[in-house]
């Protein structure tokens, strides 16, 4: 019994990392009940702190993002080589670190009176600046940024372009973020697998990408084309409940950066990986 468990463990959870062979059904799941568990967690504890939760927070998490995602190709590059920043463990580490900082800048805050925002914001761009320092040496593939950038543009023009037509509440500043945050993604994946033969790790990703091929709707040669219409049906359907769901601003705010970095994370690793590797 206990070698069946074992065996199921190293399987399942601990090969994956170890070997970082990417997601199965089993971990996948696993990992999302831990994360919504953690953000139910974090919302009590922000409102038990009255923690203010709006765009200048958001400002100053992403450099966190960006450290985090530069962090992982990193470890990729062997600088740094330690299981802790092996998906799902860096998002653990990275928590901490960006979690610990916002405490200290909050008792900053009253001591200073600078504004907690700010101190956070300085703290996490002094982290992506190290490690930007430590990627940059590795840069090989820089025309690839402007195909990234170009294709983001054409998404965000489209989306500008539907805002103005449709006159629609739904096209506010942060469902426009937050659409364009997975867009990223999207965009990663799709220049890696379609024209550098990467592979997709996620499960349902990577289930959509192989069906797509099956019934040869491809472009390159490559199912990863339904990134984009995948991001924005199932983006766009999360934040439709949200905006009719009886909540809080705050709440669909909180809600609206999770999917945030849920997206913008993968989307800049995903650059990066393109701008060091290919």
């Amino acid at each position: 019994m206990l070698n069946k468990l074992n065996s199921f463990l190293d399987k399942y959870y601990i090969s994956p990392i170890v070997n970082d062979t990417g997601y199965n059904i089993v971990n996948t799941f696993s990992w999302a009940i831990i994360f919504i568990f953690a953000i139910i967690l974090l919302k009590k504890y922000f409102e038990k702190q009255n923690q203010i939760i709006d765009k200048k927070f958001l400002f100053a998490l992403i450099p966190y993002i960006c450290f985090g995602a530069v962090l992982r190709v990193l470890n990729e590059l062997n600088v740094y080589s330690t299981i802790l920043l092996i998906t799902p463990l860096i998002y653990f580490l990275v928590f901490f670190i960006c979690f610990g900082l916002l405490i200290i800048s909050n008792i900053l805050e009253q001591k200073t009176k600078i504004d907690y925002w700010k101190i956070w914001f300085s703290f996490g761009l002094f982290l992506l600046g190290l490690a930007f320092i430590k990627i940059f040496l590795f840069f090989k593939n820089y025309k690839i940024l402007f195909v990234w950038l170009g294709i983001l543009c054409f998404f965000l023009i489209l989306i500008l372009l539907l805002k103005y037509v449709l006159k629609s509440k739904f096209f506010s500043n942060i469902n426009i973020a937050t659409l364009m945050s997975h867009l990223t993604d999207a965009t990663s994946s799709f220049l890696a697998i379609s024209f550098f033969g990467f592979t997709e790790k996620h499960v349902l990703s990577r289930g959509l990408i192989n069906y797509a091929e099956s019934l040869n709707l491809v472009f390159y040669n490559s199912g990863a084309w339904i990134m984009f219409p995948l991001k924005l049906i199932v983006v766009g359907m999360c934040l439709h409940i949200i905006d009719n769901e009886n909540l809080t601003k705050k709440d669909r705010f909180y809600l609206k950066i999770i999917i945030i970095i849920l997206g913008l994370a993968p989307g800049i690793r995903g650059l990066f990986q393109l701008i060091v590797f290919t």
